[in-house]
C-alpha cells in the first residue's frame, strides 16, 4: 500500500512539474489596435496578456514571441502593477499573473518602422501591433509618475480629511 501511494504521489508530482514548464498565453493588442506615433519615427503600442497557465514569466519570454518586426524599448503599461505606467523595463523584469491565471498587466512596446507581430504561445494565430499612429503623436515617451510623489499627495489628503473629521466632532 505504501509503495502504491509513493508511486502515485511521484506520478502526480511529475505531471504537475511537466505541465508547469510548458507555459502558454494569448496576447491582446489594447486600445483597439491603435498606436502612438513618436517624433523619433517609432511607434508605441499597448500589449496585454489575457490567458495564461503560468504564475509568472519575464518580459524576455514575451519578447521571444515576436515573429516579425523589431522593438527598441518596453515600458510598464497601466496594468503593470509593480511600477508606474511608462517606467522603462528590462527584459529580465517579471510579468505576474493573478491567482486565476489571468494577466493583470500590460506592456507598452516602442517599435518600428514596421508592424510588430506576436505569436500566441501555446495557441494558434498571431496578434499584430500596427504602425497606424491613430492614437495621436507624442514628442517622446511620457515620464513615469513617481510613487513617492503619489504617496505624499495621497497621505497629506488623508491627514487633511482626518483633521477635518476631528475638528467637526470636537
Amino acid at each position: 500500500m505504501k509503495r502504491i501511494l509513493f508511486v502515485l504521489t511521484l506520478f502526480c508530482s511529475l505531471a504537475l512539474i511537466s505541465s508547469a514548464s510548458a507555459s502558454s498565453y494569448k496576447f491582446v493588442i489594447e486600445n483597439g489596435g491603435g498606436s502612438y506615433s513618436l517624433a523619433s519615427g517609432d511607434y508605441l503600442g499597448l500589449l496585454g496578456i489575457r490567458v495564461s497557465d503560468v504564475a509568472q514569466t519575464d518580459i524576455q519570454d514575451v519578447a521571444n514571441q515576436i515573429t516579425s518586426g523589431t522593438f527598441s524599448n518596453v515600458y510598464a503599461g497601466p496594468d503593470y502593477g509593480s511600477a508606474p505606467e511608462w517606467t522603462p523595463l528590462n527584459l529580465a523584469d517579471l510579468v505576474d499573473f493573478d491567482a486565476s491565471g489571468n494577466a493583470r498587466q500590460s506592456l507598452w512596446f516602442e517599435f518600428g518602422p514596421s508592424n510588430l507581430v506576436f505569436s500566441h504561445k501555446g495557441y494558434g494565430g498571431t496578434a499584430t501591433m500596427g504602425t497606424n499612429g491613430n492614437l495621436g503623436c507624442l514628442d517622446e515617451v511620457p515620464p513615469a509618475v513617481p510613487i513617492p510623489g503619489i504617496a505624499w499627495l495621497l497621505g497629506s489628503g488623508f491627514l487633511g480629511i482626518v483633521g477635518l473629521r476631528k475638528k467637526m466632532h470636537a
